[in-house]
This record gives structure tokens, C-alpha cells and sequence, in this order.
């Protein structure tokens, strides 16, 4: 049979040399060096699927080992496809293949992988070249894969990315030499610290950082030293023998106005406990001042030995409010229960009570400390605004009911209400004029606490519950304004007036009259949810009050509530806070982080997200008024260690008919899908679609892109509301 199927096969091998292969397949037979030779004869369209068949022929011979007799001739037909990079599939069954080679036989394996790495921008090529560059480093004796190349000179992009993959010490030490070596540019060295910083042991780390202060000390910034102290963060790896280097690095000469130095020195004290800086920076403390010598205060929280405790007492008892503060954050970062009564003596006063708030919350991590602050505060008066924000954000941070009690009695906060009053109104706008924010207040307004945006739009992106306020501080003055925070049921907007509505059933319904349907009355709610009542139902109707829940604004402090409004009265009336009639997309859908969607995403690609999977679920997210999309808000993913954290935002358009649509975003950072497929974001802005709806879904690397950035829609597309 078999001499029949190969005589078959000669007669046309251009159109049937993919059945023999198939042939082979079925029936776990090994692949020859002769049927590699079919390759020329036959037709490109089908090497890919024949690649795939050779490996899967493997795979069914034996699971467990490398495909040896082939190596060198199947290197070297990779090495030829690896030519013609037109077809990205073919490309990635190459890889594939290469990945299943015995590198032991043909070490020339790697450099066919590391060509394919030269393309990017393709994510199942990424993980294919991962798991490949692991695969062949498996296979070769002794020693990492990557010592069978003697010269890395040209290619330093591809052994930092091997290094990365394959992630064992063996690898690193081929960077850590060139790391060690004068003649590495910045930038190359740079990459191979990255990789290192993934695969390398704490020797290697500490090698690694030692070679960064010889070569020029000046250049090690917070950014370069990173990837070393992310290591220690992930898994608790610290470089070795750091001292001398680090205290050489601190006593520098040279002047550090920015306090990079300091940067540096504090966030290595930190993590990597070098006993060696203790009596550096107990020296230093003396010959500074200000901001650096803050800094110094800070990092001695890493240290607790008697001198730095008596030094951090007495900078607690001084009278500058600056080194109170500091060494009260640093006694609570090692003796929390000790830094409470200064921390208390904190939020006695306006000019140290929000410095004193975030101490707490850094504190709230601690089981065991919650309930102490919370007795302490108990025991004590807060001043009403600092109890205000200190509330706040103990409820941001996550909640402690305990210690909340406690601060809204400290602060007689149920007696502190914003009750509007004349004298109230006069104050607040004069403060408006004087110390009003409304770019902190367009933080405010944005915050899920209030929920200003789930009722009330600007422009098109927000909810319908309350009036559009795209052009409320160009349109109403700012007594108007406060009155429509502090009482909102005193005049409600045509439109907006509200029903109580009692049903036959005892049910009170309280909303927004869209007006009588048929044989019903429909309602919006405040939720944003419509309601239909028959009308035989409703038992009575009454004016309602505004659906803006009262005391609302009762959590924010004075200063918060000034630059609130002062936001608010910048709505179309200044041109920062007016929306553009640009085509910008102001509504979408950001992914959520759960369990299911991380492992989701974890075990099959990022193309899941751009795919019906139950497992992901979107919530509605808006653009700022500036028309930029804020980061913040975006929960993120990480799919793998060495990869970057990843958001996914989605949103539609429309083709009223087939043509080409234009879609604006940022070059790099961004993967896009559409209607579910992956499409290079640079066919982004001549994109061909037929007429209808889509779906465009993008991920961000919140690496690369750190911004908030706008996504534009033109040509012949319109923004689907």
C-alpha cells in the first residue's frame, strides 16, 4: 500500500504530496529525509499544513522525545521558509516545528526560532517562539542552548527576548557577562537587564546591579533598576552582595536636585534590606533638608535598630510638620501600634490631617490594627473636614465598619450635614473663584461612590436619570448650581419632575415620568431602568422629590465640594471642559477582572476577549470630557510573569454602507480585534467594512501606554450611541 500511495504521489507531487504526509501521519510512520525533499516539489499553499503534519508525526512516534534524525535537514528547510515571511500562519507552524527539534543534533535550531522572533506583533507567534526557545533549551546537554553561539553582537534584541523565554540561570549568565562587558551600549544593556532581572539567580541579580553602579552611577535612575525590583516583589529574590556598590552609589558628589538618587536608595532599602545604608543615611539626615531629607526619613523605615528608633522619636516630636509627618509614616511602617497616638496628635490639625489619613489606610492591610485605631479614634475629636476625608477614603480603601463608626462620631459627622443656607452659598462660590479645581473635581465627579455618571450624561456618554449637563456652567450661574447639589429637590428641571406612585399592591414607585403608554404609565428610575404601571393599577400619584439621593454629598469635605462645583461650572463654558464636536468614541465597555476571565485568558489567548466567552463580562466605562479614556479606571490582566498587564476596552460603529472606515488611536501599546478577528492597527485607519454594525475591541499594554488617550472614528464609519 505504501509503495502504491508513494508511486501515486510522483505522479503529481505539487497537488499530492500533502496526503502522503497525511499517510505518514495516520499510520505513525517516521518522516524521512526523502519526504522533506517534497518540499520543492510541492505546491507552498499546503507547507504549512505539512509542517504541522511532521510534527504531529513525531508527536504520535514518541511524545516524549526531540526529533532527532531529522534535525539538521529539517533546520534547514525551517531556515529556507523562515525566508518568506508573507504567510504568518506558515511562519508559526515553522516555529512550532523548530520547537520539536533535538537541539543536542543541530544546535543551528535556535537561530531559526530567533529569526522568526525578528517578526512581531503577532501574540500566538510570541508564545509559539516562548515555548519553542524553552523546548530546544530542554534538549541541550549541560548548559543553556544559548552558550552554542559564540557572538551575540547583532542580535542582543532576540538573546535578551531567549533569555526571557527560556528563564533559567543557565541563560542568564550569557547576559550577565555581556552586562559586565564596557563595550555594551545603554540601550542593549538596558534589554538584558530586563531578561535577566526574569531568569537570573540572586548572585546573578547582584552582579547585574554591581556592573549598572561601575559603569556610570549617574545613569542608574528608578526606571533602569526596576526589573530587578519587580524580581524581589514577585517572588522575593534579592540581589547579593549590594553594599559597597549601593553606598558608593548614595555618596556621590554630584548634585541630585530631581532626587533620583534618593528614588533609587529609598525603594532598594525597602525591598532588598541592605544593612550596610543604615549609618549612610542616619549621616545623611543630618547634612539635608526638605523633600531629600523626607525621603531619607521615609527609607529609614526599613531599619529598625535603637538608633534609628530614637532618631525617628525625636523627628516625630518636631516642630516642623514636615518631619512629624515623615517619621510618623516611618515609625507606622515598622511599629504601627506605636505610631497611633501620633498619628492621632496628626489629625488634630488641618495642615497634617490628610498626611495622617493616608497613614491609616496604609495601616488597614493589618487585621489586627483596624479595631486599635478604631478605639483610639473612639476616645477622641476630629475636626469635621479631616473626619470627612478621613471617612473617605477608609471607604475607598475597601470599608472597616468599626473604625467607620468611630470617625463619624470623632466627627459628629450625623450632625455635619451640608445644609444649604445663604451664608453657605456665599462662601462656597467665593471659594470656587479662589481655590476651586476642576480638574480634581472632574475626579470627584467621576468617583463610583457618588455615581454622578451612572444619572447624569455629558454630551452622549452617561446616564439619562438626571438633566445632560454638557452646557450647565455656560448655561446657569453658580448660585444655581449649588443649590442643585445641596438641594436638589428645591427646583427640578422641566422634564426631570418626578412621580410618587402608589400601587393597588401597597408598592411606592418613585420615578421620572416618560408620560402614559396605551393602557400604562411609564417611568424612569433611578437606576436608569424603565418602568410600565398599568394605570388600573396606580391607586394615587403625588409630585415626587429629585431622584438624587439626599445627603449624597454629605462624605465630602469643604475642599472637595468647592472644586466638585467648580467642575460643574466649567461645563461649557470653559473651553477645557466643553465637548468637542470631533468624532470621538465617549461611550464604551471595559472588561471586568474575574477569576474566570484571568484564568480565561490565561489558558487560551487574548483573541477571548474579542469572543463571545461567557467568562467575560463588560461594564459600561465613559471617556473625560477632554474626550480621553482614563487608564485609571480600567481593570487590568496579566496573562504571564514576563508579559505586561493588559486592559481591554470595546466599542461599536457603524457603515451605513460598505466603504472604509478610519480609526484613530495611538501606534503602539494597542492590539485591536474586529468583529472578532485580529486586525494590525495599522489597517486601522483605511479599514475596508462592509455596511452594518461592529464591534471593535482593543487591549492596552499599560506598559507602553501609561496616558489617557482619545480613539477617534472617520471615513465612512459613524460612532454607534
Amino acid at each position: 500500500m505504501l509503495a502504491a500511495y508513494q508511486a501515486w504521489t510522483a505522479e503529481d507531487p505539487g497537488d499530492r504530496a500533502l496526503e502522503l504526509f497525511w499517510f505518514y501521519e495516520v499510520l505513525s510512520m517516521p518522516i524521512t529525509d526523502e519526504m522533506l525533499d517534497m518540499f520543492n516539489l510541492a505546491d507552498p499553499s499546503v507547507w504549512r499544513t505539512m509542517l504541522r503534519s511532521v510534527w504531529r508525526s513525531r508527536l504520535n512516534e514518541a511524545p516524549e522525545k526531540p526529533i532527532s534524525a531529522l534535525s539538521q535537514s529539517l533546520t534547514a528547510l525551517l531556515n529556507r521558509i523562515l525566508l518568506k515571511r508573507d504567510d504568518p500562519r506558515l511562519l508559526l507552524e515553522a516555529v512550532v516545528c523548530a520547537g520539536q527539534l533535538d537541539a543536542s543534533v543541530s544546535p543551528e535550531a535556535l537561530n531559526t526560532v530567533l529569526k522568526a522572533s525578528q517578526q512581531t506583533g503577532d501574540p500566538n507567534l510570541n508564545f509559539a517562539i516562548w515555548q519553542s526557545l524553552r523546548s530546544l533549551d530542554a534538549t541541550f546537554p549541560d548548559k543553556s542552548i544559548l552558550a552554542s553561539r559564540e557572538d551575540w553582537t547583532d542580535s542582543l534584541k532576540e538573546l535578551a527576548s531567549a533569555i526571557t523565554a527560556i528563564a533559567t540561570p543557565q541563560a542568564a549568565e550569557i547576559g550577565v557577562r555581556l552586562i559586565e562587558s564596557p563595550e555594551l551600549s545603554q540601550q542593549s544593556m538596558d534589554q538584558l537587564i530586563a531578561a535577566v532581572a526574569v531568569a537570573g539567580d540572586a548572585n546573578q541579580l547582584g552582579r547585574v546591579f554591581r556592573a549598572m553602579v561601575k559603569r556610570n552611577p549617574a545613569t542608574v535612575t528608578l526606571a533602569r533598576v526596576k526589573p530587578l525590583l519587580d524580581r524581589t516583589q514577585r517572588d522575593r529574590t534579592a540581589p547579593k552582595n549590594v553594599g559597597p556598590a549601593l553606598i558608593n552609589f548614595f555618596n556621590q558628589k554630584a548634585p541630585d536636585p530631581q532626587g533620583t538618587r534618593l528614588q533609587v536608595v529609598a525603594k532598594i532599602a525597602n525591598l532588598w534590606k541592605v544593612n550596610e545604608l543604615e549609618s549612610a543615611l542616619l549621616k545623611a539626615l543630618t547634612t539635608t533638608t526638605g523633600p531629600a531629607q523626607q525621603k531619607i526619613i521615609d527609607t529609614l523605615a526599613a531599619y529598625d535598630s535603637p538608633e534609628v528608633r530614637k532618631t525617628l522619636t525625636t523627628l516625630s516630636k518636631s516642630t516642623e510638620p514636615e518631619k512629624r509627618i515623615a517619621a510618623t509614616r516611618a515609625i507606622a511602617a515598622s511599629r504601627p501600634r506605636a505610631a497611633i497616638p501620633l498619628i492621632m496628635k496628626l489629625l488634630q490639625d488641618k495642615e497634617t490631617g490628610k498626611a495622617a489619613s493616608a497613614i491609616v489606610v496604609s495601616m488597614l492591610n493589618r487585621k489586627d490594627l483596624p479595631p486599635v485605631l478604631a478605639a483610639a479614634i473612639d476616645d477622641a475629636e476630629l475636626p469635621t473636614d479631616i473626619a470627612r476625608s478621613l471617612l473617605r477614603d477608609v471607604r475607598v480603601s475597601g470599608g472597616q465598619a468599626r473604625l467607620e463608626k468611630a470617625i463619624r462620631k470623632a466627627g459628629q459627622l450625623e450632625q455635619a450635614k451640608w445644609k444649604l443656607t445663604p451664608e453657605l452659598q456665599t462662601a462656597l462660590i467665593a471659594e470656587m473663584k479662589n481655590r476651586g479645581s476642576a480638574t480634581r473635581g472632574e475626579d470627584i465627579y467621576r468617583r463610583k461612590s457618588l455615581q454622578c455618571i451612572n444619572c447624569h450624561a455629558i454630551g452622549n456618554a452617561g446616564g439619562l436619570v438626571g438633566p445632560n449637563l454638557i452646557s450647565l456652567g455656560g448655561s446657569s450661574q453658580p448660585d444655581y448650581i449649588v443649590e442643585a447639589l445641596l438641594a436638589p429637590s428645591a427646583k427640578l428641571k422641566e422634564g426631570f419632575t418626578t412621580l410618587t406612585v402608589l400601587t393597588d399592591e401597597g408598592e411606592i414607585i418613585n420615578g421620572i415620568s416618560l408620560g402614559k403608554n396605551g393602557d400604562g404609565l411609564r417611568l424612569r428610575l433611578a437606576d436608569g431602568k424603565e418602568t410600565q404601571i398599568a394605570l388600573d393599577a396606580i391607586e394615587q400619584t403625588k409630585p415626587g422629590k429629585s431622584l438624587m439621593p439626599e445627603g449624597l454629598l454629605d462624605s465630602l469635605p469643604q475642599q472637595e465640594l468647592v472644586d466638585l462645583l467648580t467642575f460643574m461650572s466649567a461645563l461649557g463654558r470653559e473651553p477645557a471642559y466643553t465637548i468637542s464636536t470631533e468624532p470621538i468614541v465617549r461611550s464604551l465597555e471595559t472588561l471586568n477582572y474575574t477569576n474566570a476571565a484571568s484564568s480565561r485568558l490565561n489558558r487560551t489567548s487574548m483573541d477571548t476577549a474579542a469572543s463571545d466567552d461567557a467568562s467575560m463580562t463588560w461594564r459600561p466605562q465613559t471617556a473625560r470630557v477632554d474626550g480621553t479614556l482614563p487608564l485609571a479606571e480600567l481593570d487590568q490582566f496579566k496573562q504571564h510573569r514576563t508579559l505586561p498587564h493588559t486592559s481591554f476596552i470595546r466599542f461599536g460603529i457603524t457603515m451605513p454602507r460598505e466603504g472604509v472606515a478610519k480609526i484613530d488611536i495611538p501606534s503602539d501599546g494597542l492590539s485591536a480585534w474586529v468583529d472578532g478577528k485580529p486586525t494590525p492597527t495599522t489597517k486601522l485607519d483605511t479599514l475596508p467594512l462592509a455596511g452594518g454594525d461592529h464591534v471593535v475591541v482593543l487591549s492596552i499594554n499599560r506598559q507602553l501606554l501609561t496616558q489617557p488617550f482619545p480613539i477617534k472614528v472617520g471615513g465612512d464609519a459613524v460612532i454607534k450611541e
